[in-house]
């Protein structure tokens, strides 16, 4: 466990958007005086997490195996209202399996495709969507956004990666997902 928290404590450093900071300077010493005494995972991981936020921000985490496993068991579908061609979809968060992470996205471009000559306009409803998987939810509502870099990663070193759409597929993400239909909306505000 002792190891296991260095490593990490040495990719925070690296890749921490905040690692510039006095406060990291004075968690990371400490955090590394802690992992001495640690005797599992657990306890490491308490460490970890304290760290981490001031590595990356009130949106970093880690995410354990416990965790996963309980939020696959609460996945939450994406829903969809059509106010006489007024629609509004919301994503919730993602972090389920494979098989959920179809669904998520193809629950979302079924309906697009099916109900695509009655849309006048759509709004993406993000409340309370605390990140995870970006993969299901940008090629849920793929069909609306153009083909081509829609956002980048940038590093505390300046080094970027694009994240990029074609064809119904995203070069980013946990899931591997099959959209349904690939088709593109246009006009839509």
């Amino acid at each position: 466990p002792e190891r296991y928290g260095k490593i990490a404590i040495k990719k925070m450093n690296t890749y921490g958007y905040f690692t510039n900071s006095k406060a990291w300077q004075k968690t990371e010493k400490k955090a590394l005086v802690d992992m001495h005494s640690v005797h599992n995972y657990d306890e490491a991981d308490a460490i970890l997490q304290k760290l981490i936020k001031v590595a990356g921000g009130k949106h970093s985490q880690i995410v354990t195996t416990k965790q996963i496993t309980t939020e696959t068991e609460h996945y939450e579908e994406p829903t969809i209202i059509n106010d006489n061609g007024l629609v509004t979809i919301h994503e919730p968060q993602f972090q389920g399996n494979t098989q959920q992470a179809n669904e998520y996205a193809n629950k979302i471009n079924d309906f697009l495709f099916k109900r695509k000559h009655e849309i006048k306009s759509i709004i993406i409803d993000l409340r309370n969507n605390n990140g995870g998987d970006m993969a299901p939810m940008i090629l849920g509502i793929s069909s609306i956004i153009p083909d081509g870099n829609i956002l980048s990663f940038v590093s505390p070193d300046g080094t970027s990666e694009r994240i990029s759409l074609k064809k119904g597929t995203i070069n980013a993400g946990g899931a591997s997902i099959d959209l349904n239909h690939n088709i593109k909306l246009t006009n839509v505000p």
